[in-house]
């Protein structure tokens, strides 16, 4: 992992939680292209991208690529398929393609707890 990139996520991180997005998505943009991010990484990036006022960095096609990225990299994530759902519901106004996020995400969601009930039953 960069080190570079890595202190420029954290202090993003920092800065967001006091509700500076602009300055957090100014961060975002310093993390060098060969930065290799988690799914929580770039989920963080299209939330804060989202609630950016400044779309001369990053518009929302990017917060929409850097969702699609991890999904691609962490199709396991559920929180990623939440996270699309919200996008392509709120900022597509596509119902049906949130829908089916949401339900993929409910799927994954399911088949968990079905294994957490087992475990808990083994006990």
């Amino acid at each position: 992992m960069s080190r570079t990139g890595e202190k420029y996520f954290i202090r993003a991180r920092e800065v967001a939680k006091k509700g500076s997005y602009d300055e957090a998505i100014a961060l975002l943009a310093k993390i060098p292209e060969s930065y290799c991010w988690n799914c929580f990484e770039l989920i963080f990036k299209a939330r804060i991208i989202q609630l950016s006022d400044n779309p001369q960095i990053y518009n929302l096609s990017d917060a929409e690529l850097a969702l699609h990225r991890a999904l691609e990299v962490f199709p396991d994530n559920v929180e990623a398929f939440i996270e699309m759902g919200h996008f392509q519901s709120a900022v597509n106004d596509n119902p049906q393609i949130a829908r089916e996020f949401f339900e993929k995400a409910r799927d994954m969601c399911n088949h968990y707890l079905e294994e957490i009930t087992e475990g808990l039953s083994d006990l």
